[in-house]
C-alpha cells in the first residue's frame, strides 16, 4: 500500500515539474495598459487609429475609467511672443506637442513636436509619427 501511494506522489511531482518547464518556455503576453486620448482639435480619432495600427498593448478607455496613460496635445509656447522668439532663434516652426503622459509616474513617456495643419494627409502623418515614437518608447521599456 505504501509503495502505491509513494508512486502516486512521485508521478504527481514529476507532472508538476513538467508543467513548470512547459509554462516557463512560453512567452509572457505584455500587460495591457489603459489609454485615454484627450480632445485635440479633431486629431483624436486619427491618433487613436495610428496607435491601434502599431498593435501596442493598449486598451482605449474614457477618462472616467481612470486610465494609466493619457495622450494629449498642448501648445509648444505659452505666448505669441514666445513663438516668434523660438522661430527666430531655432529657425523651426513647430507650434504644438503631442504627448503620451504616464498618470501614475507623472512623466511624459513619448512626445512629438509638430506644426498643426488643416489637411487630412498632414494630420495622418503627424499621428503616424507620434505612434512610431510611442511604439519605440514602449518597446524600449520592455
Amino acid at each position: 500500500m505504501q509503495s502505491l501511494s509513494r508512486r502516486f506522489l512521485i508521478v504527481k511531482g514529476i507532472a508538476a515539474a513538467q508543467m513548470v518547464l512547459v509554462c516557463a518556455g512560453q512567452p509572457v503576453p505584455p500587460a495591457v495598459r489603459r489609454v485615454y486620448v484627450d480632445k485635440m482639435f479633431g486629431l483624436e480619432a486619427t491618433v487613436e487609429k495610428a496607435l491601434k495600427d502599431q498593435e501596442l498593448p493598449f486598451e482605449f478607455v474614457e477618462e472616467a475609467k481612470q486610465p494609466e496613460l493619457k495622450a494629449g496635445i498642448r501648445k509648444k509656447n505659452s505666448s505669441f511672443y514666445g513663438e516668434i522668439l523660438y522661430r527666430e532663434k531655432y529657425g523651426r516652426n513647430e507650434d504644438h506637442t503631442l504627448e503620451l503622459y504616464d498618470v501614475e509616474k507623472k512623466k511624459v513617456v513619448a512626445y512629438y513636436d509638430f506644426k498643426l495643419v488643416a489637411d487630412a494627409q498632414g494630420r495622418e502623418a503627424i499621428a503616424r509619427e507620434f505612434a512610431k515614437r510611442v511604439a519605440a518608447a514602449v518597446n524600449k521599456k520592455k
